[in-house]
C-alpha cells in the first residue's frame, strides 16, 4: 500500500496554505489599520460562541428528539438535512456579531476592524485544519516507508489503521485544493458578514444582519450539499461561482464605501471653505464699515474745521 506523492502535497498544502492566508490578511490589514487587539478576541468569541456552542446545543437538542433524528439522517432526506446544518450556523453569527460589535467599545469600531474580526473568526479552524493535514502527510509518509504499524500501540489497533489507511486512499490533490478553495470561500463570507453587520450596527439596522444570515446558509448549502451530488470539476465550479459572488460583494461595498467617503470629504472641503468665505466677508464688511466710519470721522472734524474758522473770521470782522 503507498499513498501518492501528489496526495501528500495535497495534504501539505491544504494544512499550510489557510492558515498562510489567515497571516496574510492579517499582514495586509494592519498596513491599512492598525485594528485592536479586542477585535481578534471578539472573532474567537462569536466563533467559539456561534460556531461552536450554540450550534453543536441546537443540533444536539433537535437529534436528541427520536423521530426528527430518523427523519434527518434518512437517505431520502439529503437535501432537508444539509439545509438545516446550513441553517444552524447562519442563525447564531450575524445576530451574535451584531450584537457584540454594538456593545462593545460603542462608537469606536471601523469597517477595517469588524475585517479583522472576521480574520480572526477561522484563526482556530485555519490552525486545526493546519494540525489535522501534517498528521495525515506524516502518516502518509510512514505508510510509503512501511513504518506505519509501529503506529500500534494501547489504544490503537491494527484493524483501525488499516480502516483509517482505506480513507485516505480515496483522497486526492484535487480534493485538498478544494478543500483549500472552500476554506478561501467561508473566510471571504465570514469577512463580508462582519463588513454587514458593522454597516448595519453603525445605522442602527439590524435587517443588515439578516442579509448576512441569507449569505451565510446560501453559501454553506451549496458548498457542502454539492460537493456531495457533483464530481469534483462540477463542485470547483460551484466553488468558483461562490467565491466570485462573495468578493464581488465585498468589492462592491468597499466601491460604495470609499465613494461615500470621498463624498464625505468633499462636502467637509466644501463646507469649510464656504464658513471660510463667508468668515471672510464678515472681515470685508468690518474693514468697510471701520473706514466708512473713519472716513465719516475725518469728514465730521473737517466740517468742524471749517465751521470754526468761519466763526473766527465773522468774530474778525465785527
Amino acid at each position: 500500500m503507498t499513498i501518492a506523492r501528489s496526495t501528500i502535497v495535497g495534504f501539505v498544502l491544504a494544512g499550510v496554505l489557510p492558515l498562510m492566508f489567515i497571516i496574510y490578511g492579517f499582514y495586509r490589514l494592519r498596513r491599512i489599520h492598525k485594528f485592536p487587539i479586542i477585535s481578534v478576541v471578539l472573532g474567537f468569541a462569536v466563533y467559539f460562541l456561534s460556531g461552536q456552542i450554540l450550534t453543536s446545543v441546537s443540533y444536539s437538542l433537535l437529534t436528541e428528539i427520536p423521530a426528527v433524528n430518523a427523519f434527518l439522517t434518512s437517505p431520502d432526506h439529503l437535501v432537508i438535512y444539509y439545509l438545516v446544518i446550513s441553517l444552524l450556523p447562519a442563525l447564531f453569527l450575524a445576530p451574535i456579531a451584531y450584537l457584540f460589535l454594538k456593545w462593545i467599545r460603542r462608537g469606536k469600531w471601523t469597517v477595517y476592524d469588524a475585517i479583522a474580526s472576521g480574520i480572526s473568526y477561522w484563526i482556530y479552524n485555519a490552525a486545526s485544519l493546519a494540525y489535522g493535514y501534517a498528521n495525515e502527510a506524516r502518516i502518509a509518509k510512514m505508510v510509503n516507508d512501511g513504518t506505519v504499524y509501529s503506529l500500534v500501540n494501547e489504544t490503537v489497533t491494527r484493524e483501525e489503521i488499516d480502516d483509517y489507511l482505506a480513507i485516505m486512499q480515496t483522497a486526492d490533490i484535487w480534493q485538498c485544493l478544494l478543500e483549500i478553495l472552500n476554506f478561501v470561500l467561508i473566510a471571504l463570507t465570514v469577512v463580508l458578514i462582519f463588513v454587514l453587520v458593522y454597516h448595519g450596527m453603525k445605522r442602527g439596522r439590524f435587517v443588515f444582519a439578516l442579509y448576512g444570515m441569507a449569505i451565510q446558509f446560501a453559501v454553506l448549502f451549496t458548498s457542502d450539499y454539492f460537493s456531495l451530488v457533483l464530481p469534483t470539476w462540477g463542485y470547483a465550479i460551484v466553488l468558483f461561482l461562490d467565491i466570485a459572488a462573495v468578493a464581488g460583494g465585498l468589492y462592491l461595498y468597499f466601491r460604495w464605501y470609499n465613494n461615500q467617503r470621498m463624498l464625505l470629504t468633499q462636502q467637509r472641503k466644501e463646507f469649510k471653505a464656504r464658513k471660510h468665505a463667508e468668515y471672510l466677508e464678515k472681515i470685508a464688511a468690518k474693514e468697510a464699515a471701520d473706514r466708512e466710519a473713519k472716513e465719516a470721522a475725518a469728514r465730521l472734524a473737517e466740517n468742524s474745521a471749517t465751521v470754526a474758522e468761519n466763526t473766527a473770521d465773522n468774530q474778525g470782522d465785527l
